[in-house]
């Protein structure tokens, strides 16, 4: 039948019409109960050996565990991946960045305690984001952490820190420098972040539509490396140090609501 023929048919004939009827149906469960097929495991043996073998190799141990935290928790996965992104794109331009941003929606899984492979994080991320510095004033950057504060509790951010204070009804937030510097709204600062939110990725609209220094720089390999240049040298993961986000408890079921909005 040819293809004007089939569509003939298929206007001329109700849908219901055409498809067949169904009596009953029987659920077939796929576990453990359902023997492997010899043939079809002969034929995937040879491709299960090479994902093993890229996917399962060791890179280092993190004895502690690196884990995302829950809204209003600390995030110390998101920390030292912020931290790291900071400190690859100084190395990648040659330049001073000044703090990084990036969102806790990227890590779509935690580090368990215990040994990091390759799939491991590759489960943390397995988006191909890349790695670029933007160029913000010192209001964009305040309003970019009091954005995130607002909608997650607080996103993962390096050199940068954020005390909440007043009431849910009238908050008040200062950013400041991760040493407790000031920063100059006025002033024009580099940050690091993924080319994602640079293009106006998960809504972080302070951070979209600025000039983009490229690092050629993936993020995901960025952490690979990481991770092996410490498991070759024989040392741990570990969580990064110092807090990031001071938010009082009485401000933690509003921000889920997401009923509190800063000046």
């Amino acid at each position: 039948m040819s293809r004007a023929a089939s569509l003939l048919v298929a206007l001329t004939f109700p849908l219901a019409a055409q498809q067949p009827h169904y009596d009953g149906f029987k659920i077939y469960p796929v576990d453990a109960s359902i023997p492997p097929d010899p043939a079809v495991e002969k034929v995937l043996a040879p491709y299960r050996a090479q994902l093993e073998a890229k996917y399962g190799r060791l890179l280092c141990q993190a004895p502690k565990g690196l884990f995302r935290g829950r809204k209003g928790e600390a995030s110390p996965l998101g920390y030292w991946m912020a931290d790291l992104m900071r400190e690859a794109s100084m190395k990648a331009t040659g330049l001073k960045v000044d703090a990084a941003i990036t969102n806790s929606g990227g890590l779509r899984a935690n580090l368990r305690p215990g040994p990091v492979t390759v799939g491991d994080v590759y489960e943390v991320m397995p988006f191909e984001n890349g790695l670029v510095v933007v160029e913000m004033t010192g209001a964009e950057i305040i309003r970019a952490v009091k954005q995130g504060i607002e909608r997650r509790a607080g996103e993962p951010v390096s050199n940068l820190k954020a005390v909440v204070s007043g009431t849910p009804e009238q908050p008040a937030c200062a950013v400041a420098f991760g040493d407790g510097g000031a920063i100059d709204p006025a002033a024009t600062y580099r940050v690091a972040t993924s080319d994602y939110l640079a293009k106006s990725g998960d809504t972080m609209r302070s951070i979209a539509g600025r000039r983009t220094i490229p690092t050629g720089l993936r993020l995901r390999d960025t952490v690979l490396q990481a991770c092996e240049a410490l498991g070759k040298a024989g040392k741990p993961l570990l969580p990064p140090d110092g807090t990031r986000y001071t938010i009082p408890d009485a401000f933690l079921e509003p921000l889920d609501q997401q009923k509190v909005k800063f000046q």
